[in-house]
């Protein structure tokens, strides 16, 4: 009886803090996915800059990239209200 209260009451919820804890902690712990390498190829996009700044270039590329997504979402949204404000 109390096998079944210690591993189906106890040991479950903790596997689960443990098994969705992990990526966030590993983040935090080592930074980013990319290694040191990645930044410092010497043919890659990042080879003459520091590692701090490669990262934050890439961060820059891809949210100038949602912005222009959104942007264009945004103009749709605009134009489907003028045609309905219209008629």
């Amino acid at each position: 009886m109390y096998m079944s209260i210690i591993f189906g009451g106890i040991l479950w919820p903790l596997a689960w803090i443990l098994a969705y804890s992990k990526p966030v902690l590993h983040k935090m712990a080592y930074g980013t996915d990319k290694s040191d390498e990645y930044f410092l190829d010497p043919e890659g996009h990042h080879a003459e800059k520091p590692i701090n700044l490669s990262i934050v270039d890439d961060e820059i590329s891809s949210l100038k990239e949602k912005l222009e997504g959104l942007e264009q979402r945004r103009k749709k949204v605009l134009d489907s209200q003028n045609k309905f404000s219209a008629s």
